[in-house]
């Protein structure tokens, strides 16, 4: 509170007048770009030290090493070897024959889909016909049950297009041939057209990552984005994320927040964070005198509160982190218009506090209206004294010594207070 006196001296300059002029709207927003600046900072510390902590604790090791199981059991992804020793880093298989891939594919819609996967997801369904059809993108058999129409729509394009014109059945089979692994489609009768539709299973199967210019797609990618939308997956791998990513998020942005949004304005003057120091910025009640500590509570608590109940509720979404992202920024967003467009360029929060913004260098307030009354009936007593006649302070220990020159701000000099408490 910028003070109107200091009693250990015997002539002071005062202004007796409450002066309260709202923070410019330039200012608050600088000072909320500084505070946010600092909070971000502070909390990517933070949450750097809280994936350390979360990375070595049960939840985040059981799940990622559940994930990784699912990987190496389904047989489509394999640890890196460098310098004759497996890493942690999961890659592709990388063959130079279709009929590997092949024989990976099939192995795991047919077999790890049917008996090696938890054990109340397998589904006898995924058989070498399953596969023929919906990996491949062959001729249904017209002797049994039609697959649902909505299961063959949702191919990939890759398959419904490509699928038939490089694979076929093998009609030697007979009947049997729906059921079987199917040949490549080539006319052995054209010159050099066996290699060219080897080639193109191969492509049909795999594109190495150096040789897919065009971002296209194949089989192979296909499985594995299979393996990661399944239920069993996906609980493992939102335990991970949960743990590893959004709770030390949350704790980190939380405890940062609390530090320079709650305990730096309740220890430091006038309710101020640092922000509002730079950009010479206090708090005043919504009656223009000082602020109460308790109010700094609903201030700060109130947009705590607000984000926490979102969370609760976006967390019953899948990705439900992501919509409380946009909720929690349209909610600033909207919260920044209101001090744009009101009067005093108050907040929400400032609404729900009852606090207000006010520029320290121009304004003049008191700690209540009892202060402000007492402080005025002594300067007009004070103004009484003659200055030419020889005073006794200890005769008269109440008054109030007042410079002539500054007990009309109008007149003169600009009464305001050079001293600070």
């Amino acid at each position: 509170m910028k003070r109107t006196y200091v009693p250990d001296r015997s002539v002071e300059q005062v202004n007796s007048t409450k002066k309260i002029v709202p923070a410019g709207l330039f200012a608050r927003t600088v000072a909320a770009i500084v505070d946010l600046a600092i909070v971000a900072f502070i909390a990517g510390l933070f949450f750097i030290g809280g994936q350390y902590i979360m990375e070595r604790s049960s939840l985040v090791l059981d799940s990622v090493n559940e994930m990784r199981d699912y990987y190496i059991t389904s047989g489509l992804l394999r640890y890196e070897e460098k310098d004759g020793e497996l890493t942690n880093e999961l890659v592709f298989y990388k063959y130079d024959n279709y009929k590997d891939y092949e024989n990976l594919l099939v192995n795991y819609f047919t077999v790890y889909k049917t008996s090696e996967c938890p054990e109340q997801y397998r589904d006898d369904k995924y058989t070498t016909y399953w596969y023929n059809v919906h990996i491949l993108g062959l001729a249904e058999n017209p002797n049994v049950t039609p697959f649902e129409q909505k299961d063959l729509d949702a191919r990939p394009d890759l398959v419904k297009e490509k699928g038939s014109k490089i694979f076929k059945y093998d009609d030697t089979l007979g009947e049997d041939m729906y059921s079987s692994r199917p040949v490549l489609n080539f006319d052995p009768a054209v010159d050099g057209e066996e290699e060219l539709i080897k080639n193109a299973a191969l492509r049909y199967y795999f594109i190495a990552e150096e040789s897919n210019e065009n971002n296209d797609y194949y089989v192979y990618s296909y499985a594995v984005t299979d393996l990661m939308s399944s239920e069993y997956f996906n609980n493992a791998y939102t335990t991970m994320f949960k743990w590893y990513y959004v709770v030390p998020i949350l704790v980190s942005a939380l405890l940062s927040a609390l530090i320079f949004y709650f305990i730096i304005p309740i220890i430091t003057k006038n309710g101020q964070t640092l922000g509002k120091m730079t950009m010479s910025i206090a708090l005043v009640n919504k009656l223009g005198y000082s602020y109460s500590k308790k109010q700094l509570i609903p201030r700060f608590f109130f947009n705590v509160v607000l984000i926490i109940a979102m969370y609760l509720i976006f967390d019953l979404f899948p990705r439900g982190w992501l919509i409380l992202l946009g909720a929690v920024t349209i909610y600033f967003f909207v919260s920044y218009t209101v001090m744009v467009f009101t009067k005093d360029h108050k907040a929400i929060h400032d609404y729900f506090a009852a606090t207000m913004a006010v520029n320290t260098k121009e304004s003049v307030w008191f700690k209540d209206a009892n202060e402000e009354a007492r402080i005025q009936k002594r300067i007009e007593e004070s103004g009484k004294i003659d200055f030419d006649e020889k005073l006794d302070k200890e005769k008269n220990p109440n008054l109030l010594y007042v410079n002539p020159k500054f007990k009309n701000p109008e007149k003169g000099d600009s009464g305001k207070d050079d001293n600070e408490d």
